[in-house]
C-alpha cells in the first residue's frame, strides 16, 4: 500500500542507476574489472590520502616502464600488440600489480627482483625441499621460543635471533621456484608447508593480529613464489580450496580472477582435510607438520584424527545426539 520514495531518492541502489555502476556498463570496457560481483563496492578501502595517491601513482609509473620498454628509437612507434602479450603487462592485471604496495611481502628483496626470475629451481623434488626446508627451520624457531606448557610464544625474541635471520633468506629462495614443476599432490605439500611458515613468518614481523586486524593480516601477509605474489588468503582460498569464494560474507568473488595467471596452479579437488592442517597460531590450531607427497595421506589424517580427539575441540554428547 506504501511505497517510500524518498528513501528510494537516498538509497545508493537508485545511484548505481544514475552513475558509473548503471546497467549500461556492459556496454562499457571496463579495463580493471574481474567478475560482476566485483564491481559493487569494496569493504577494505584504503585508509588514508597518502595510500590512495602512492597507488595511483604506482599505476602511472608502471605504464611509464612499460611505455619506454616498447617505444622505438626515435619514439615515434610503440608496439602495443607486444605490450598487451608481455609479462609487465600482466603485471598490472594480475598478482604482481601496484597494489602490492601495500602488501606486506616477507620474502621482498629489492624492486628489480620482483621481476620474473631466470634461474627457476628445475626439478619438482626441488621445489619441495625447499618448501620442506622453509616449514623445518620455522617448526625449529617456534619449538624454541614456545613456553613450556606450549600456550605462549615469545615472537619478539624469535624475530631478533640469528635463526631467524637464516630463516628469512631461505625464504628469498622462494623467488625461483617454478610451480609448474609440480603437480596436484606436490602442489598440495607444498603450499600446506608454506602457509604455516608465512603464518608464524607474519606474527614475527607484523604481531599477531586481534578483532578486524585479522581480515587485513590474512589479505597482506604475502610471500613472493616465483614471479607472483602470493596471500594467506590466496593460498588458502586460491589453491588449496580450489579458488572457491572465501567464507566471509563480506568478500563477493572469488579469490582469483578469471584472468589471473595464479589460477593454473589451484587445487582441482578439494581435500577438507587441510582445514586440519593449516596453523593460525591460536591455542586449537594443530602442530606445525612437515608435509611431503609420500607421507600427505598418513599426515592429514593425523592431523584430522588429533583435532577430534581433544577434547577442547571435539566434543560427542551421546544422550543429546550431539557434536559440540
Amino acid at each position: 500500500r506504501y511505497v517510500d520514495y524518498n528513501q528510494i531518492r537516498n538509497s545508493s541502489k537508485r545511484r548505481c542507476m544514475q552513475g558509473s555502476l548503471n546497467p549500461f556498463r556492459r556496454f562499457q570496457w571496463i579495463l580493471n574489472a574481474s567478475d560482476e560481483a566485483s564491481r559493487d563496492a569494496p569493504t577494505n578501502l584504503l585508509s588514508t590520502s597518502q595510500e590512495n595517491m602512492d597507488l595511483a601513482k604506482a599505476i602511472n609509473q608502471m605504464i611509464l616502464r612499460l611505455y619506454s620498454s616498447f617505444v622505438s628509437e626515435d619514439g615515434r612507434y610503440v608496439d602495443y600488440n607486444q605490450i598487451r602479450n608481455s609479462s609487465k603487462r600482466r603485471c598490472m592485471q594480475g598478482s604482481l600489480n601496484p597494489f602490492r604496495r601495500f602488501q606486506w611481502i616477507l620474502n621482498a628483496s629489492d624492486e628489480a627482483s620482483r621481476d620474473a626470475p631466470t634461474n627457476l629451481l628445475s626439478t619438482s623434488q626441488e621445489n619441495m625441499d625447499l618448501a620442506k626446508a622453509i616449514n623445518q627451520m620455522i617448526l625449529r624457531l617456534y619449538s624454541s621460543f614456545v613456553s613450556e606448557d606450549g600456550r605462549y610464544v615469545d615472537y619478539n625474541q624469535m624475530g631478533t635471533s640469528s635463526e631467524f635471520l637464516s630463516f628469512v633468506d631461505l625464504t628469498h629462495h622462494l623467488h625461483h621456484a617454478d610451480l609448474h614443476k609440480l603437480d596436484e599432490i606436490h602442489r598440495k605439500a607444498f603450499f600446506l608447508n608454506l602457509y604455516n611458515a608465512l603464518m608464524i613468518h607474519g606474527y614475527i614481523t607484523r604481531g599477531v593480529p586481534t578483532g578486524a586486524k585479522k581480515t587485513i593480516f590474512f589479505q597482506r601477509v604475502c610471500y613472493r613464489i616465483g614471479p607472483f605474489i602470493y596471500s594467506l588468503d590466496d593460498i588458502e582460498h586460491g589453491i588449496l580450496r580450489c579458488n572457491t569464494k572465501h567464507p566471509a560474507v563480506y568478500v563477493p568473488m572469488k579469490q582469483f580472477r578469471k584472468n589471473d595467471p595464479r589460477l593454473e596452479f589451484s587445487l582441482k579437488s578439494l581435500d577438507p582435510r587441510i582445514h586440519f592442517a593449516l596453523v593460525c597460531g591460536a591455542q586449537s590450531c594443530p602442530p606445525i607438520r612437515i608435509y611431503d607427497p609420500d607421507n600427505l595421506e598418513r599426515g592429514l589424517d593425523a592431523a584430522v584424527t588429533a583435532f577430534c580427539l581433544d577434547q577442547d575441540n571435539f566434543q560427542v554428547d551421546v544422550q543429546l545426539a550431539e557434536v559440540k
